[in-house]
Formats: C-alpha cells, sequence, structure tokens
C-alpha cells in the first residue's frame, strides 16, 4: 500500500489559530503517512503577533509517539500572552483552566519578554492525545529560559525578571530566577568590594529543582 506525501509551503495574514489573532504566519510543512500513524514537521516557521515576533520548528511522529519543539520569541506583553493563553485553553474545551487564567490577567504586573523554547515528549500512553483523551502533548525534557525588560507593579518599577529552566523527569530543575531591580543593574557594572561581593544586589534570586 503506498501512502500520500506531501511537503510545501504556506503563508497567511490576518489569521486565527487556536482562537488567537495572528497577524502574519508563514512556515514549510511535511506530513508522511503510513499504517502506524503520520510524520508531521514544521520548519522555517515564523509569526507575528500584534508586536511579539515568534519563529521556531516543530516535529511529531506518531509512529514513535514523540515530537519536539524549538521556539524563539520576542516583544511578548505580559497582558496579551495570558488573554492569548486563555483562548487557546478555551479552544481545548478547558473552561476551567481559561477562567483561571483570565483570572491572572487582572494582575497589576505588566512588562515585555523574551522567550527561548526547547522542549521535546509524548502524547501520553500509546499516543493517547492523538485520539482525544488528552488536548496537549506532555512535555518530558528540554529548557526554557526568558527574561523581561523592566516589569511594573501598578505603573511603579517592580525590576527586571530572568530565568533559565531545565525539565528532565518529571522535575523542573531552576537554575536561576532572579528579579534585580535597575539600580542594581546599574551597579553590577561597578567593580567589586574588598570583600569581593559585587554591588548587584537581587531583589530575589531562586534555584533548586520543582516536581511536577
Amino acid at each position: 500500500t503506498r501512502y500520500p506525501r506531501l511537503t510545501g509551503a504556506t503563508s497567511l495574514r490576518l489569521a486565527r489559530i487556536l482562537g488567537v489573532a495572528v497577524d502574519e504566519v508563514s512556515t514549510q510543512l511535511y506530513l508522511d503517512t503510513s499504517a502506524r500513524g503520520p510524520r508531521l514537521g514544521l520548519a522555517g516557521f515564523r509569526a507575528r503577533i500584534g508586536n511579539a515576533a515568534i519563529s521556531g520548528t516543530m516535529r511529531a511522529e506518531i509512529p514513535r509517539n514523540s515530537w519536539s519543539l524549538q521556539l524563539k520569541a520576542e516583544g511578548i506583553s505580559t497582558d496579551s500572552v495570558l488573554r492569548d493563553c486563555s483562548l487557546v485553553a478555551a479552544h481545548a474545551g478547558d473552561s476551567e483552566l481559561a477562567s483561571r487564567i483570565r483570572t491572572w490577567q487582572n494582575s497589576p504586573v505588566r512588562g515585555t519578554a523574551h522567550a527561548d523554547i526547547d522542549l521535546s515528549g509524548d502524547f501520553g500512553a500509546s499516543g493517547a492525545a492523538i485520539l482525544g483523551d488528552s488536548p496537549f502533548p506532555v512535555a518530558r525534557a528540554g529548557s526554557v529560559a526568558f527574561g523581561t525588560d523592566t516589569l511594573q507593579w501598578h505603573g511603579r518599577d517592580l525590576g527586571v525578571l530572568s530565568a533559565d529552566m531545565m525539565l528532565q523527569n518529571g522535575n523542573v530543575e531552576v537554575r536561576d530566577l532572579t528579579l534585580r531591580r535597575q539600580d542594581d543593574l546599574a551597579g553590577s557594572a561597578a567593580p567589586a568590594t574588598a570583600a569581593g561581593a559585587a554591588n548587584d544586589v537581587s531583589s530575589f534570586q531562586i534555584s533548586g529543582l520543582l516536581p511536577l
């Protein structure tokens, strides 16, 4: 039996994907089908959602029950990303999660973020998610790094947030999660004191393992 194979490219303007309004999106794609299931890939993916620019690649192999995702994002506003996440959750039929995210939108924290995401995983037991038992793939390993410009709380400067995290064996390892005030960042360029301590003092800093 011969199964169809598809390769090509697409470009859309003013599209709506998973409930989210997308200004522009373009990608190269391929699709191989077999008796065991399809293999799907996106390469050179680029999208613009408001002021946010997103690029990356994605691969899903149903026969191997595996997927991988690499994304880079710039110019993500905190309020718009929460709004878009609530739309995706609602589109997936998870009204409880969508309602919870809409509550988070009322947070007084505002700012712009960038992120670098590299994740891989599976679709649950024997690819159950593909059959509709779960709305999202399961991440098993990878890394997430992100940072922000100066966050604001009720219009007052809060600080610059940076994070470096890894996912492995069901645990999130927080390598670094730091909030620094703007004056601390300016002070970090100054020479160290006689005791060897830098003038850069974090508002808070977290590291360690977080079980999922």
